[in-house]
């Protein structure tokens, strides 16, 4: 029971966020993989307490210029702009001030850099579909399984870093380590 109402919470959550683009004007791309990675990603932020939180939570990007303007789009559209601040970064960006950083598949190449630079970072919740993801030092994978975007975490490197996960989240997980 508990597994469906989470279900039904991010199921009406991105329902909001895509009624918020009709309203706005745009088309809901309701079956486009990077849009559901994007409201995935701000709703991360909902089931995920840190140690030293700050006011306005930063989600980073590498490598997918798409992805972060669709995550523009969904918290300026719903309101969160003032919630979250979205940044785009590379290989040379620091990561110091990210709390999420998504590692999009088309920076795979660097993902052991980047991984390895954030290590030391104890508040940043790494996210990739990269293909085993968190077997690989990161924290959160989106998956694809028929043609439905999964999740996947690696909560112990989580709690390691003093990150806390709603169990809620845990639940819909597709994998947790």
């Amino acid at each position: 029971m508990k597994y469906f109402l989470v279900l039904l919470f991010f199921c009406i959550t991105i329902l909001h966020n895509v009624s918020v683009c009709v309203a706005e004007g745009d088309k809901p791309p309701s079956h486009d993989p990077e849009y559901i990675k994007a409201l995935y990603l701000v709703n991360l932020s909902q089931f995920i307490s840190w140690e030293n939180s700050e006011d306005a939570l930063k989600i980073c990007v590498v490598g997918d210029d798409a992805l972060g303007a669709k995550l523009v789009q969904i918290t300026e559209n719903s309101g969160l702009s003032g919630a979250l601040n979205i940044q785009s970064k590379n290989l040379s960006s620091t990561f110091d001030s990210c709390n999420i950083l998504y590692i999009s598949e088309t920076a795979e190449f660097e993902m052991q850099q980047i991984l390895y630079k954030t290590s030391s970072h104890r508040s940043i919740v790494t996210v990739s579909d990269v293909k085993d993801f968190i077997y690989q030092k990161g924290t959160i994978g989106f998956v694809s399984i028929d043609n439905t975007i999964k999740i996947e975490i690696n909560n112990s490197l989580l709690k390691e870093k003093g990150i806390f996960v709603n169990s809620e989240l845990l639940e819909i997980a597709r994998r947790v380590l």
